[in-house]
């Protein structure tokens, strides 16, 4: 790669990066709202239909659950959340990384499959703590119906496979082209 082409490469994944702690300025903002619409989900009956708003019933309401349900709920809330915090902090060091210069190491090999990984395990950790919190709000009686959900979302498990995957073929990659470069 041209001297040039490559300048142009770390000008874009400074601006990446730029963008990167936007995205870190603005998570507060999306917590919030995220939060006031979890807090009170018959907040937005305007518009709905008789039946939609029969469903509403069925969602749990933290504002009328006890002491120990609106823990619950805001501790599986959070946990929720934290999915985003957690790849958004390795996305964001791995293109740190780039804007600095160091495209293809090894911490960013690694980051990859870290990504990789937290993909993997996360739906079904997910769902375990979802059943969990669900159980223990129907136990403190916060919510009318316990619905365990043994659903799996396959789609981030695939992902995560793949960026293992490539990660290998990187690396691999990276090996061959020092091999490539050292023979005469």
């Amino acid at each position: 790669m041209a001297p040039a082409d490559r300048s142009k490469h770390i000008a874009w994944f400074r601006t990446l990066d730029r963008v990167f702690w936007l995205a870190w300025a603005g998570f507060p903002v999306m917590i919030w709202l995220a939060y006031v619409s979890a807090s009170d989900p018959a907040s937005s009956v305007v518009g709905m239909t008789p039946e939609q708003v029969k469903c509403l019933e069925i969602l749990p309401q933290p504002t009328h659950m006890s002491p120990l349900g609106k823990v619950i709920y805001w501790a599986l809330f959070s946990f929720q959340l934290s999915i985003y915090v957690v790849l958004l902090t390795i996305l964001h060091r791995i293109i740190h990384r780039f804007s600095r210069g160091r495209i293809f190491v090894s911490e960013s090999l690694a980051s990859l499959q870290w990504i990789g990984v937290v993909l993997i395990i996360w739906p079904f950790l997910m769902t375990v703590v979802s059943n969990l919190a669900a159980f223990g709000l129907k136990a403190r009686g916060d919510i009318q119906v316990f619905l365990p959900s043994y659903v799996v979302d396959i789609g981030p498990v695939a992902v995560g496979m793949f960026l293992i995957a490539l990660r290998y073929v990187l690396e691999h990659g990276i090996a061959l082209k020092s091999e490539n470069d050292l023979t005469i």
